[in-house]
């Protein structure tokens, strides 16, 4: 029984964690594993002294490729400065430093002897050109030996990190690196093994999307067949989430106003009394007005128009008499 069983309980400790989490138990998020595993590879690997040695870019580049590589690509704790970086480069992956066929490394040769040296061995070396095996570094090929070569960080200087990026870039051109950073910490073991667990969750979280996209779609579409085929054939749970993810019904202005007893008018409401359209004065249109002198306006205003000695008094009545209110 392993020690991680041993403190979960034994196997059949580990066996419920496990089934809990199948059966759609709590899940920690992603970026939570991801922090907890950075802690504690931080303790593992916390050495203050060789925190800024600078890595291989080439197992950074590719970490799959490097699982078997056991040299001072991934063995070591990285390289103190920039040119023990180049050096290496230069002497494990450089083209211009190996024989491409028989593999061997010219290591202990001079910049400036290598060439000739190189040459010398070309003419006596019979071996067929072979391939590298996956215990042995890459090589690069002519065309990123000759972009290396083409670097001098005697006269274009920078800070290490940006002096990295540059030896990238005129390796594999904008390709990034699948372990992003210059640095060696925490060590070749702990950061594959941190890049390959975040891939597999990360592939395993997506795998999960996809089924939960699939299972909705379905349930979609046994919906458009009737309740009773949903019922038959999809959780109702699952019919739960995806009434949830439908939405909720429109929002009508009024619709839950509760009636206060006192009447106003609203004329979008359905409940208002039809009121009659109160009568309205007859006006001439200005092009039909009867024209001043016509007999029936002259009628018209004959009725209403005139003096007081027009207004029409009971026979033998002053018309002063009619004022009793005693005005004096």
């Amino acid at each position: 029984m392993s020690l991680v069983a041993q403190r979960l309980g034994g196997n059949d400790g580990m066996s419920s964690r496990l089934s809990t989490v199948d059966e759609g138990g709590p899940l920690a998020r992603l970026g939570d594993v991801v922090r907890l595993f950075d802690t504690k590879a931080s303790e593992l690997a916390d050495d203050t002294e060789q925190k800024d040695y600078l890595a291989c870019p080439f197992w950074k580049h590719n970490p799959a490729r490097y699982k078997h590589v056991k040299n001072v690509c991934t063995m070591g704790k990285g390289f103190k400065d920039l040119g023990k970086l180049t050096e290496h480069i230069r002497r494990v992956h450089c083209l211009r430093f190996g024989c491409e066929n028989c593999k061997m490394r010219f290591t202990k040769s001079r910049v400036e002897e290598v060439d000739e040296e190189k040459r010398k061995h070309m003419e006596i070396c019979k071996t067929p050109k072979g391939k590298l095996t996956d215990s042995e570094p890459e090589w690069m090929d002519e065309t990123q030996d000759e972009e290396y070569r083409r670097l001098n960080f005697q006269k274009d200087k920078g800070n290490p990190a940006q002096c990295y990026s540059k030896i990238c870039r005129a390796l594999w051109g904008d390709s990034k690196n699948e372990i992003q950073g210059p640095y060696h910490t925490p060590g070749f073991q702990l950061a594959v093994l941190r890049w390959g667990f975040i891939t597999e969750l990360e592939q395993l979280s997506g795998q999960r999307n996809l089924e939960a996209l699939q299972q909705v779609q379905e349930t979609v579409t046994l919906a458009s067949a009737g309740p009773a085929l949903v019922n038959q054939h999809v959780d109702p749970t699952l019919l739960l989430q995806l009434d949830q993810l439908s939405g909720h019904e429109p929002f009508y202005r009024g619709q839950h106003r509760k009636d206060s007893g006192v009447w106003s008018w609203d004329h979008t409401s359905e409940n208002q009394p039809n009121l009659m359209k109160l009568p309205q004065p007859d006006f001439y249109p200005y092009d039909s007005e009867p024209a001043r002198d016509s007999p029936a306006l002259a009628q018209t205003e004959s009725d209403y128009a005139g003096t007081w000695s027009n207004i029409p008094v009971p026979d033998g009545t002053s018309p002063f008499d009619l004022d009793n209110d005693e005005d004096i």
